[in-house]
């Protein structure tokens, strides 16, 4: 396997995003090795700046420098038990890591080369360290920094050098297959199996080879295609129940509709059903843009709460990190500061429906009346607090009881934080987490150790928890795309 070394220097850590900056080197090609460089001084001056403050606030740069380092001290020890030594390697991902070099690493014939030749400052520190490692990689390393004058300075002795917006190397966009643990899985079944799956409308999992079952864990979905048959589609879909140890069917009923929402794929019917079982209290739905995710948690909430009386109120909580520039001091009481961050749900709402009882004089309820929900309704619903908007930080040492609960852009919430939002369900409370792992604006997080994945890792196989990973986009055909490729 090629090796290929990469010499970071400070700035690209202050470009207002760390962790891109520190994924932004894994090579697309399984066959080549990347290890990235951080030379002692890197992390020093990114110490320093950390708390750089002009007029007693802290800078943007600062606010980056102290992102990249607990960034970096996250991967070290992302595993608490068993932290990893940087001086050695810290895996990142699959032949992807990162490595301290201090300056003892450097050979004193090296760096009398350098001192030579060019004035022995911080620069100069990491010039010898880049040169050090391109003998030891036959020349198989680049010099990665913003500053013009260091680069300049790297090529005189022959060092490979780049600036970071040059470098044609691909990190991880949506295009990649999301590897964390989605929820369900493919069976392919002989035929007569699935016959008999359908007629009894389930099967016992002894009558399944064992290698496709292995790990199978409580409400995981399973997606049913015929042996030997080219068609991708599946014939059948079940769950695992683990109390009977067997599959069983889930019948797709294509008129049925919850909040006027009917599921348009299978992945969206696992994920309804999660969401209408009284039993399941935790469900996870992740995905990308589009794939209905938030619409049909909101659905559910609305055919539950609002339509029947099985919770009391619909709470949404969502993490108030802004996209692009802070919006600043927003005035009004907690409820019109809240407003930006919430218009998302109103927009969702306003796609639903509500269903109205039909009484007859004598006040007997003689059928059903459907109708969209409209802004004015939305209104009445907060007035009379059937839909309570939940902001983060009040929330420790209270108890939501009776509430579906909707966590919205789970992505943006840390582990910690995940945790502090779960551990407030009280008796009667369902928690549905949403989020696209792809679009986290959280500086410390990516795609596999936001709050949302954290959970879904760590909750299954509990008997009460359901994750479903959607992965169709079905809002529109340029909304898919761009999620997919940009």
């Amino acid at each position: 396997m090629e090796t290929r070394y990469k010499v970071l220097d400070t700035n690209i850590f202050l470009l207002g995003d760390p962790k891109k900056a520190l994924l932004a080197f894994r090579h697309h090609r399984d066959d080549i090795r990347t290890i990235l460089l951080i030379p002692h001084v890197v992390i020093d001056e990114l110490d320093q700046i950390k708390s750089e403050k002009v007029n007693g606030r802290r800078t943007d740069k600062a606010k980056d420098a102290q992102a990249a380092l607990k960034l970096l001290d996250h991967y070290i020890v992302k595993d608490p038990e068993h932290p990893q030594n940087p001086l050695k390697g810290v895996v990142i991902d699959k032949n992807y890591e990162f490595r301290y070099v201090p300056a003892s690493d450097v050979d004193p014939n090296v760096a009398k080369v350098v001192d030579d030749n060019i004035t022995n400052d911080r620069d100069s520190k990491i010039i010898k360290i880049a040169l050090q490692y391109l003998k030891r990689s036959n020349g198989n390393l680049e010099f990665v920094s913003q500053d013009y004058g260091a680069r300049q300075r790297a090529r005189f002795f022959g060092i490979p050098s780049n600036e970071w917006e040059s470098i044609t190397e691909v990190f991880t966009s949506q295009e990649d297959p999301f590897k964390g643990y989605k929820g369900y899985r493919t069976l392919v079944l002989p035929r007569s199996t699935i016959d008999e799956f359908l007629e009894i409308q389930g099967i016992p999992v002894t009558a399944i080879d064992s290698s496709q079952i292995e790990g199978i864990v409580a409400n995981e979905f399973v997606l049913i295609t015929e042996e030997g048959s080219t068609e991708t589609k599946p014939v059948a879909i079940g769950v695992y129940d683990h109390k009977q140890k067997a599959l069983v069917q889930i019948v797709e009923d294509v008129k049925t509709s919850y909040g006027g929402i009917r599921p348009k794929n299978a992945e969206q019917a696992f994920a309804l059903k999660a969401l209408m079982d009284p039993s399941i209290n935790l469900v996870h739905l992740i995905g990308p843009a589009g794939s209905g995710k938030t619409l049909i948690a909101l659905a559910a909430a609305v055919e539950q709460s609002i339509t029947d009386d099985a919770y009391e109120t619909i709470r949404v909580v969502r993490p108030t990190i802004s996209i692009g520039p802070e919006m600043g001091f927003l005035p009004g009481d907690e409820r019109a500061k809240l407003d930006p961050w919430m218009r998302a749900i109103y927009s969702n709402l306003t796609e639903l429906r509500v269903s109205i009882r039909k009484v007859n004089k004598k006040r007997e309820v003689v059928g059903m009346d459907s109708r969209r929900i409209e802004k004015p309704d939305i209104e009445g619903y907060i007035k009379a607090e059937k839909i309570l908007l939940t902001p983060l930080s009040p929330v420790r040492g209270d108890t939501f009881r009776g509430s579906f609960m909707v966590i919205d852009e789970g992505q943006n919430f840390t582990p910690d934080e995940m945790k502090t939002l779960l551990t407030r369900a009280g008796r009667g409370t369902k928690i549905v987490v949403t989020g696209d792992p792809w679009q986290i604006d959280h500086p410390n997080l990516d795609v596999y150790n936001s709050g949302l994945v954290h959970s879904a890792e760590r909750m299954r196989g509990l008997d009460y928890v359901a994750t479903v990973y959607l992965s169709k986009g079905e809002r529109s055909r340029l909304a898919t795309d761009a999620s997919r490729r940009l």
